[in-house]
């Protein structure tokens, strides 16, 4: 009955739904255990969690050798025994390179990390690996009633149980280690059943490692790119301002809910199209989507930045002025983060080239560039970060709109897109400032800007809804 229940399949409506909400319920559960965190146990104490599990989260593509892409992208080609092969190659290369990548985080050579014994690491780093294995695994049959029951499970519940009963950062993280690998190896064996080492085992295992492989520049320069800012500021032993970082990135992230869905069920379906020769199916559905995710996550991060001091308050329960500066301008980037995002999963699904690791890398050195030039002209590293973290995405948003363009022949949005996109953040801007101005009340003022973006959005999806399934449909 369960065995059913987890490999039933949806049609891609009912895929979209079920994955957005399982990421509202995701986000909800983070969103209160960093909220329980900061209020109970410290702000500090919140930047040393929240440091560690970016760090980990980043490099688990790396200790991986890229089985998370490699997993559901090959399972979706209908090639055989992936899981075996990612199974083996797990044991055989991810856990020697977890016991060296814990090494560097235990003698502090990737930072300044609180004080965790060298088990409790390996056995954290290896639940968060087994969480991106079997949920490629499930992702790539397309069961994504599994699937999100797994991002459920080890995003949200574990965690949240674990820090309510276990205070101490140490005894957490082994805990939570340990309830991840046991819960994702039942996942596991419960999808793909036995191992099955068959003739062509050897061929198999190598075409997966290879398919990973060149994927591993794309995956550390996204370390780079979101872990070497908390990093960073942490050498200097200023947790707060990790735990304030860490906190605005995950709020940015958290637009990743709405969109993140698209992507996820976009891969296997791509590499399908593609595969079967319908490639001008996935051009009309990637314009359109382009538009999407650039007016919609235009008008969302010109609000949340609008109020991003206030929602990092109510979220963590204080905040200081550079606090209110870091969220007000990392949502300011939301487009960009948001369009490299989207576009990543059909780069993976169209080439075998690793076009993301030249994107990816490209946009890391972007990054490293001007932070190192901020650092000489004397800003602060968290100044750096940000402003740093921005250009880095502005820089992968324009390659891989070009990768995608060589591939697809898509072509830009409209005059009148644009026109519209400006003129809608003018209104925004106007209206939030003018209500401000005549109005003392912030819930007043809150109130009536987002009705104002409402009606905007409302606007924006009628001049644009009859178009866009045009496209998608003739």
């Amino acid at each position: 009955m369960i065995n059913l229940f987890l490999n039933k399949k949806l049609n891609l409506k009912n895929d979209l739904i079920l994955t957005v909400m399982n990421g509202l319920i995701v986000f909800l559960g983070v969103f209160l255990l960093n909220g329980y965190i900061s209020r109970n146990l410290g702000l500090d104490y919140l930047g040393e969690y929240l440091l560690v599990r970016r760090v980990v989260l980043s490099a688990v593509g790396i200790v991986l050798v890229g089985l998370n892409i490699s997993i559901p992208t090959l399972i979706a080609k209908n090639i055989k025994h992936v899981a075996d092969s990612a199974f083996i190659l797990f044991v055989g290369i991810s856990l020697p390179l977890i016991i060296l990548f814990t090494t560097l985080i235990q003698n502090n050579v990737l930072g300044e990390f609180p004080n965790i014994d060298f088990f409790s690491y390996s056995i954290f780093i290896i639940g968060i690996c087994s969480q991106f294995i079997v949920y490629g695994l499930y992702r790539g049959h397309m069961n994504m009633i599994g699937a999100n029951m797994i991002q459920f499970s080890s995003t949200a519940l574990i965690p949240l149980i674990i820090f309510f009963l276990e205070p101490d950062l140490n005894d957490a993280f082994r805990n939570m280690g340990l309830l991840l690998t046991i819960s994702n190896m039942i996942f596991f064996f419960i999808k793909n059943g036995k191992l099955k080492i068959t003739h062509l085992f050897i061929k198999r295992t190598f075409q997966v490692l290879k398919f990973g492989i060149v994927r591993i520049p794309s995956i550390i320069a996204q370390f780079i790119l979101l872990a070497i800012v908390p990093i960073m500021i942490s050498k200097n032993g200023n947790f707060s301002d990790v735990a304030y970082y860490t906190s605005s990135l995950a709020l940015l992230r958290s637009s990743l809910i709405i969109v993140g869905p698209i992507g996820i069920i976009l891969l296997p379906r791509v590499a399908k199209a593609i595969a079967s020769g319908q490639k001008f199916k996935v051009k009309a559905g990637i314009e359109v989507l382009i538009e999407m995710v650039v007016i919609f996550s235009l008008l969302a991060s010109i609000s949340l930045s609008i109020f991003g001091g206030e929602i990092l308050e109510l979220w963590l329960g204080e905040v200081s002025s550079t606090g209110v500066w870091i969220v007000k301008t990392l949502l300011l980037f939301m487009p960009f983060y948001l369009f490299i995002d989207i576009l990543r999963s059909p780069i993976d699904a169209m080439s075998e080239k690793g076009i993301n690791s030249v994107i990816y890398s490209l946009a890391a050195l972007v990054l490293i560039l001007i932070y190192y030039l901020m650092i000489r002209l004397g800003y602060s590293e968290i100044r750096a970060g940000v402003i740093s973290f921005g250009c880095a995405y502005l820089a992968a948003s324009i390659l891989a709109y070009v990768a995608v363009r060589n591939v697809l022949r898509i072509t830009l949005p409209s005059r009148l897109f644009f026109t519209i996109c400006i003129t809608c953040v003018g209104i925004l801007l106007f209206s939030h400032q003018t209500l401000k101005y005549f109005i003392e009340s912030n819930l007043m003022v809150s109130i009536l800007y987002f009705t104002i973006l409402l009606i905007t959005t409302f606007v924006v999806a009628k001049i644009f809804f009859k178009r866009w399934k045009y496209k998608i449909i003739r």
